[in-house]
């Protein structure tokens, strides 16, 4: 009887949205990853392991696509399974946090809950579903906000290009599209990893206009975007990208996985295009990446930064920075690692385009 069941389900999943999505962009997207090793663009060390984990992604059938949302793990650590119900008791640690968010100013009007659309899931909360990365998310939003680059982008009459570097499964340009359904949404990543979010946005967005990297016509298509909502480009295409109006450029947590010389030739080539703001959620470096030097210090090349501070002063995100933390309470002293502490915490960082730049 289950086995019936279940095949029934599976063949009626067959015509499903993010079913459809899925045939139709993994060939584009298997022709990028040819492409891409012609060209001879790898990845840092880091990504080639981390993509070697979620290859099977190519050969999905329609029920892993109707839970798809639960295998972008391989991107950012978080299980499904952490949020069950029987693990309901730790729901208090996600609400307090989403409560002290909310304390923050300008974060009104800024929280997106979770799309229960492909699998998503989270504590319920009033109603809505949240999890690690739903509160991420919201972090980044209500930094942005501080100094006003929200504000001024809901000023705008004209349509802005906003462009996120390394846009992972969607999460970031679900909520920032979400706020803001008439900007152009552009994300460069890595090949494989644009199968996560071109099918998740494409469905959870269904009405949503979609250029998506084709060699031989996506020059001509990118020289009128007006109307489109997302764009998804390979990293090898970025020195070829000549576009005009990029608002803001975005990079989270992905910064510090790449190559310095990566960095430096993404954050150079905005400047080069005229990008007015970029924002940085990054440390600056990574325990797990030997090949970066320093993220703040390749910012600085061509952006006036200024840190993003929050009501809460510590970010222990890292559990080596916690513990020096404790450390330092308990001995009531400065610790002495506190320079190399700094490296490794996380950062929300906000750039402007320095005059000779412009």
């Amino acid at each position: 009887m289950w086995q019936k069941e279940f095949l029934k389900k599976s063949d009626g999943l067959r015509e499903s949205l993010g079913y459809q999505n899925y045939l139709r962009y993994r060939p584009l997207i298997g022709a990028m990853i040819d492409e891409m090793f012609v060209k001879s663009s790898s990845a840092s060390r880091y990504w080639q392991e981390e993509i070697a984990g979620f290859e099977y992604l190519f050969d999905a059938s329609p029920v892993l696509i109707d839970a798809f949302r639960q295998h972008c793990y391989h991107l950012t650590g978080i299980h499904s399974y952490a949020y069950r119900d029987h693990h309901a008791r730790l729901k208090n640690k996600i609400a307090q946090k989403l409560s002290m968010f909310g304390k923050e100013k300008g974060a009104a009007g800024l929280c997106v809950p979770e799309s229960a659309m492909l699998g998503g899931f989270g504590y319920e909360i009033k109603g809505q579903r949240y999890n690690a990365d739903t509160l991420k998310y919201y972090e980044n939003l209500i930094a942005l906000n501080k100094y006003g680059v929200l504000d001024k982008l809901r000023q705008c009459s004209d349509r802005k290009v906003v462009l996120e570097i390394g846009g992972g499964w969607g999460g970031l340009a679900y909520q920032f599209k979400t706020l803001f359904p008439k900007i152009t949404y552009v994300i460069v990543d890595l090949p494989f990893t644009l199968l996560f979010s071109s099918i998740y946005l494409s469905t959870v967005f269904p009405r949503a206009k979609i250029l998506m990297y084709e060699k031989d016509t996506i020059l001509e298509k990118m020289k009128d975007i007006a109307g489109i909502d997302f764009i998804f480009l390979p990293h090898y295409f970025f020195d070829d990208i000549k576009m005009k109006d990029i608002f803001l450029a975005m990079n989270t947590s992905s910064f510090q996985e790449m190559t310095t010389e990566q960095v430096r030739n993404y954050v150079h080539g905005l400047a080069g295009m005229g990008c007015e703001w970029i924002y940085s959620y990054n440390r600056d470096v990574s325990p797990n990446n030997d090949e970066i030097s320093s993220v703040s210090s390749i910012l600085g090349e061509c952006y006036d930064l200024r840190p993003i501070e929050f009501d809460y002063h510590f970010n222990a995100r890292h559990p080596l920075l916690s513990y020096m933390k404790r450390l330092s309470y308990q001995v009531k002293r400065k610790f002495i690692v506190s320079a190399e502490s700094e490296r490794l915490e996380y950062k929300h960082l906000l750039g402007t385009l320095k005059t000779a730049k412009r």
